[in-house]
């Protein structure tokens, strides 16, 4: 994985923030998840059980991801988040994305 640690710990926490007490998953995918590519963006997949809290993310998604763009280890990056319901992770797109995904660690 290309992310460092203090990476991995900002993305992690920002999006707890706006998942307050919801038990959330976030799952680094594509060339970042293989330390063998170069470059990429940063595209990330978060499981949200809440489907309440689901539907008010996607419709404030643009806050979440200028929040995750001003922290200090993160900067500038291109960066795409999706979310998902539990029931969706068995879509072709999604068990593609988690086949090589890491799952990042929640503190």
């Amino acid at each position: 994985m290309r992310l460092d640690p203090a990476q991995q710990q900002l993305i992690c926490h920002t999006l707890q923030t706006f998942f307050k007490n919801c038990p959330i998953e976030i799952f680094l995918y594509g060339s970042r998840a293989n330390d063998a590519l170069l470059g990429g963006d940063i595209d990330l997949l978060v499981i949200v059980p809440d489907p309440v809290l689901y539907h008010e993310i996607k419709l404030k998604q643009h806050v979440v991801l200028a929040a995750l763009k001003t922290g200090p280890t993160i900067g500038d990056q291109k960066i795409d988040v999706k979310y998902i319901l539990p029931n969706q992770v068995t879509e072709p797109f999604c068990e593609l994305i988690l086949k090589n995904a890491v799952k990042l660690k929640l503190p």
